[in-house]
């Protein structure tokens, strides 16, 4: 009886091992979204009441792709007629011609809801754009620092030594 038991208990603990090593587990692909980014990450940058008129570029490897363009409140945006296409095979870009003012100085951005579908799936999302009229931020900070005393610019000087010269 006893080693009936054990033999019953070999045979599980073999099971159990058996299927064990046919698990495998996938990565997960992370949060689904669309298959579009623009060319470039430049700031579009103008003065208040200047018009501008530039193209949109959006990078997309879709098999097809839908948008809607528009912009946050203070940005006046237009598009003028209607996108081109440009395929390379391998990468798509979608040109999208848009005429762009501003009546105030600020940060305003243009978004793209875009809807793509590769392979059968469709994935939708939204790019946005960095559109400013503000003075260069680099100015801005130093000046808004300097007056609160929270920046103090010292002089300073600089020398190089080669390493045999120690």
């Amino acid at each position: 009886m006893k080693t009936g038991i054990i033999g019953f208990l070999l045979l599980l603990m073999l099971a159990s091992f058996s299927f064990a090593d046919q698990t495998t587990y996938k990565k997960s692909p992370g949060k689904p979204r669309a298959a579009a980014v623009f060319l470039d990450s430049d700031i579009i940058r103008l003065l208040p009441h200047q018009i501008i008129v530039t193209d949109i570029k959006i990078k997309y490897t879709a098999d097809t792709i839908s948008y809607r363009v528009y912009a946050t409140d203070g940005l006046i945006l237009t598009e003028l007629g209607s996108s081109t296409e440009v395929d390379d095979k391998k990468n798509r870009i979608l040109s999208v011609p848009v005429k762009l003012t501003v009546d105030a100085e600020g940060r305003f951005y243009i978004h793209i809801e875009i809807a793509t579908q590769k392979e059968g799936v469709e994935t939708k999302g939204v790019i946005s754009k960095v559109v400013s009229s503000e003075p260069y931020s680099t100015t801005r900070m130093m000046n808004k620092n300097t007056l609160s005393n929270k920046i103090q610019i010292l002089p300073s000087t600089e020398t190089i030594k080669k390493k045999n010269d120690e």
